[in-house]
């Protein structure tokens, strides 16, 4: 976990087809990119848009596109939507355009995370829990007073391991 903490990507993929939950903020553009940080699309089956609102609304496969595209590790950081109807507001809710919140829920249905762990994550995980154990089994090194000994926390990672991280698995910022 604290590898994909600190990478902000989702390496072991999900059990099953799960439905997860994101606010998106419109801004208006047409074409805009919902991050799925910290997850990962492998593939979708559905996406509702305000299902917090009533019934929702199922998108057509027409208004929203995996991104980016193509994939470069098997899975998808986000989505690409467009052509975004209106929200449909239940009894009660002010009219539109007075909105009583600025944002957006879209849920979306379907594979989550990498197909496996990559070789490469692994050997780091390996390297992380290597350091971890050392260091209670020497107690910090050097440190003097084992009442000194400074607690682990489970983010911390061997700066080794966040230098390698960084080549290569860190989540890119999605850009329109």
């Amino acid at each position: 976990m604290a590898i994909q903490r600190h990478c902000n990507r989702e390496f072991a993929p999900a059990t099953a087809t799960a439905t997860r939950s994101f606010e998106y903020e419109p801004v208006g553009s047409g074409f805009e990119i919902l991050d799925a940080t910290p997850y990962e699309i492998r593939s979708i089956s559905t996406v509702k848009l305000d299902a917090d609102l009533g019934a929702g609304v199922t998108l057509e496969t027409s208004q929203y596109r995996l991104w980016p595209y193509p994939s470069r590790d098997g899975t998808f950081l986000g989505v690409r939507l467009t052509n975004l109807p209106e929200p449909i507001l239940p009894p009660g809710y002010p009219s539109l355009p007075a909105l009583p919140f600025l944002t957006r829920r879209i849920d979306i249905t379907g594979a989550w995370g990498m197909t496996s762990v990559p070789p490469e994550v692994k050997h780091y995980a390996n390297v992380t829990v290597e350091s971890w154990i050392h260091l209670r089994r020497d107690a910090g090194v050097g440190l003097g007073d084992v009442s000194e000994t400074p607690q682990m926390r489970p983010d911390d990672l061997p700066p080794a391991v966040r230098w390698g991280l960084q080549r290569r698995w860190m989540r890119p910022t999605p850009s329109a």
